[in-house]
C-alpha cells in the first residue's frame, strides 16, 4: 500500500490533483481549477497517499478545531481501491482531531454507505440522543 502523510496544500499541485479527481469521477472544478485550489489552501488539513512519486489518494478536511472536523473531500485512484488506502487516509486525517464531532456529506450509492459505515460513520439519527437531520442549502 502506497505510504499515507499529512501535508500542506502546496505539496500537492493543481495538474496531478485534477488527474485524480477526473479519475474517480469528479469533475466540479474543471470550469475554475484556481478554486479547488484555493479550496485545498483553506482546508484545515490534508492527507495524501503517493505511489511511485504519483498522487492516488486525497483526504481533506475543514475543522474549527475544537468540536466538528468535516471530511469534506476523500479520493482514492481506482487501481487503488479496495486495499485499505481509503481507510487509512480517513485515519490519519482524523488523528490530529480527537474527541470531536468527525462529518461528513456523501453519495447514496451502497458501497459508499457500506464503507463509511465500515469505519464508525452512522447517519445522525442513529448516533446522537435526539433525533437530527442535515440540512443542505444549494446556492
Amino acid at each position: 500500500m502506497p505510504s499515507v502523510e499529512i501535508v500542506a496544500a502546496e505539496k500537492i499541485g493543481l495538474e496531478e490533483l485534477l488527474s485524480l479527481y477526473h479519475a474517480v469521477g469528479w469533475h466540479a472544478f474543471d470550469h475554475a481549477p484556481g478554486k479547488l485550489m484555493e479550496a485545498l489552501r483553506n482546508s484545515t488539513a490534508i492527507a495524501q497517499a503517493r505511489h511511485q512519486g504519483q498522487l492516488v489518494g486525497l483526504a481533506r478536511v475543514v475543522s474549527d478545531r475544537v468540536s466538528i472536523c468535516f471530511l469534506q473531500s476523500l479520493a482514492v485512484h481506482p487501481e487503488f481501491q479496495r486495499q485499505g488506502l481509503g481507510k487509512a487516509l480517513v485515519e490519519a486525517i482524523f488523528e490530529p482531531f480527537p474527541l470531536m464531532v468527525r462529518a461528513l456529506i456523501t453519495g447514496t450509492e451502497p458501497a459508499q454507505r457500506a464503507f463509511y459505515e465500515s469505519l464508525g460513520f452512522n447517519d445522525p439519527e442513529k448516533t446522537l440522543p435526539e433525533p437530527s437531520t442535515v440540512f443542505l442549502r444549494h446556492y
